[in-house]
């Protein structure tokens, strides 16, 4: 389970190296929650500078590289504000 494509090379590239060695015999999926996409108030400042659709398929080819076809990404929006009131909410009750 990566946040973002490009951190499965960053982060975990000679693990996914490790595991995906043939005689391992593992079946590996890469599980990605979102694209960049960030939202402050109502304007939608990330999406990776625009190119978000264009990181996920360089995840899909990355994934290929280690020999992972089973990629899945689920483009979950960061929202701090939203985030910060689930906090206060759950610190009120």
């Amino acid at each position: 389970m990566i946040a973002h494509p490009d951190d499965e090379v960053m982060f975990f590239g000679p693990t996914l190296v490790g595991i995906t060695e043939p005689s391992s015999q593992n079946h590996v999926r890469i599980l990605c929650l979102s694209n960049g996409i960030l939202i402050l108030g109502f304007s939608n400042i990330g999406n990776a500078d625009g190119i978000g659709h264009i990181r996920e398929k360089e995840l899909v080819e990355s994934a290929k590289y280690f020999g992972i076809e089973d990629v899945e990404a689920l483009n979950y929006v960061y929202a701090p504000a939203v985030f910060m009131l689930t906090l206060v909410n759950y610190k009120i009750q």
